[in-house]
């Protein structure tokens, strides 16, 4: 249980909300679940409905958007409560000022290192360092002070 990892193509299975957000993490408290929910900006949306976290969903998260997917499966990535969280372009579909609230809260996530894979500048704003790729070389940039390792 060392990785907790959100791909950009999420799915969700037919159920609750709840049944999969808590899916392989059972025995969770509901302080738990709202924290999930409030850290991945899940509560903007589950709140507004009507059977909230008892809200079915089809296969594949039929009933809800892309962004909305996304962040479920966020929710569940953080109550999986692994040391390293993994997101790869897992923020795509969400809109700029839903995203920057996401990644903020995510860096105050106390014991975790949070890998963010994306093409979106915005996000390495949450960043300390910056690992890049060009011309087959690995630059790694300390986004505080600015200072480049290149290897």
């Amino acid at each position: 249980k060392l990785f907790s990892y959100v791909p950009q193509g999420n799915m969700l299975l037919s159920g609750t909300l709840r049944e999969n957000i808590t899916f392989m993490c059972e025995g969770r408290s509901d302080e738990e679940i709202d924290r999930a929910i409030r850290l991945s900006c899940s509560d903007e949306f589950v709140s507004q409905l009507p059977d909230g976290l008892e809200t079915v969903v089809g296969e594949r998260g039929l009933g809800l958007s892309e962004g909305q997917i996304q962040r479920i499966a966020i929710a569940r990535a953080i109550l999986y409560d692994a040391p390293i969280l993994l997101l790869d372009e897992a923020t795509s579909a969400l809109d700029e000022a839903t995203e920057e609230r996401l990644l903020k809260n995510l860096r105050a996530l106390d014991n975790r290192t949070c890998i963010i894979i994306t093409h979106k500048p915005a996000a390495l704003n949450v960043c300390n360092k910056e690992i890049r790729i060009e011309d087959r070389k690995i630059k790694i940039m300390n986004t505080i002070g600015g200072a480049v390792c290149e290897n």
